[in-house]
């Protein structure tokens, strides 16, 4: 598989991915910007938690985001 690099800045981070050529790079920028998004807003709102559990925070949200557009589509 053919990948291309992407230079990211990332909660304030610069960051190098490779990735897919067949994924469009706006499309992965803005994949970037939606998780940075709600990151930034679960910080807010859940105050004081180490990195892990923040993170942790994030992705249980994200999937349960996919879980219930999957269930409306099936």
């Amino acid at each position: 598989m053919n990948t291309k690099e992407v230079e990211v800045k990332f909660l304030g981070k610069s960051f190098v991915f490779n990735i897919p050529e067949n994924i469009p790079t706006e499309d992965f920028l803005g994949i970037l910007d939606f998780v940075e998004g709600k990151y930034r807003r679960i910080r807010r709102e859940a105050g004081d938690l180490d990195a892990f559990k923040l993170g942790l925070l994030v992705a249980v949200n994200l999937a349960e985001e996919l879980f219930t557009l999957k269930k409306e589509y099936q």
